[in-house]
Order: C-alpha cells, then structure tokens, then sequence
C-alpha cells in the first residue's frame, strides 16, 4: 500500500511539473490536422483555402470561454498558390493596403486590451517574432460577424507561400 502511495505521488508530481513547463500561450490550442482546420474555415468563415503542408499555432487564447478567444495561425505551403485557387482573396493593392492593415492593427489592439500585463507582453513577443507582412501584390481575405465581435482575417503572402489567419471570437 505504500509503494503505491508512494508512486502516485511521485507521478503527479511528475504530470504537474511537465505541465509547468510546457504549458504556454501557444500551446493552449488542441492540435488539428490542416485539412480539418481548412474545412472550419470554410464552414465557419465561407473561406475555401488550399490545405497547406504545415500549420504553426504562434497564438492561441488561454482557458477560452464558450469559443470565445483569439488565435494567430500560419499556414505553411511548399508551392505557390495557384491564383485560380485563391477564389475569394483579394489582392493587395495600393488602394486597399491601409484598410488591410487596419484589419491586423485592429486585431493586435483588441487582443492587448484584452489581457493583463504578463499575457501582453507574450503577446506581443509573439507578434515581434512573428513580422506580419501586408505588401501590394500579395492577397487578404476579412469577413466580420456580430457587429465585429467576431472577425476572420487572412494574408496570403506569396512570396513566402504562407497564410496568416487572425481569428477573433468574443
């Protein structure tokens, strides 16, 4: 009986430091496969996207409430998109660029206000360690639901065959 007192509490010591240590803001999200995440996007956004080779969680919300939260996912592709399979993104122009930003920006200023001092400064190391680039000739997709409680954005960057989505839920 006390060897196996004994070794129970020596393994939940063993859980409770392992999740310690590897439990941060990132890891909070449950893995997906690519194509069960571009299939939520497209029934939960209308957004057809091409199933990408990897996908990088760099945010993800802590203990999220009811779905609530916010998540930053880069969708990683060996090739190009073709263009033909990019069907409701818009391209990047010099016309629509501030309003693109302003997308992120707005995304970016809604998550730091959201959180305490500790969790803005993960964030926004996440954001600094993860440049965002909105340039003319690459292509945005942004659809806004509940008066803009909850929002989806993302950025096809050509140049470097990524996908960044922004996915807002309050």
């Amino acid at each position: 009986m006390k060897k196996i007192l004994i070794f129970s509490l020596i393994m939940s010591i063993i859980v409770t430091v392992y999740l310690v240590l590897n439990v941060n803001g990132s890891q909070y999200e449950v893995k997906v496969m690519p194509l069960e995440l571009v299939e939520n996007f497209e029934t939960e956004w209308g957004i057809k996207i091409t199933e990408p080779e990897e996908v990088k969680s760099i945010w993800s919300t802590k203990n999220p409430s009811h779905g609530d939260g916010e998540w930053i996912r880069i969708l990683l592709y060996k090739n190009a998109i073709p263009i033909k399979e990019l069907g409701q993104f818009i391209p990047i122009t010099s016309d629509n660029i501030e309003q693109v930003q302003s997308y992120i920006t707005t995304f970016i200023s809604n998550t730091i206000n959201a959180y305490n001092s500790d969790e803005k400064a993960d964030f926004l190391e996440v954001i600094n360690n993860n440049p965002i680039k909105i340039e003319v000739g690459n292509y945005y997709y942004h659809k806004s639901e509940n008066d803009g409680f909850d929002t989806f954005t993302a950025i096809y960057n050509k140049t470097e065959k990524m996908i960044y989505t922004f996915e807002w839920h309050q």
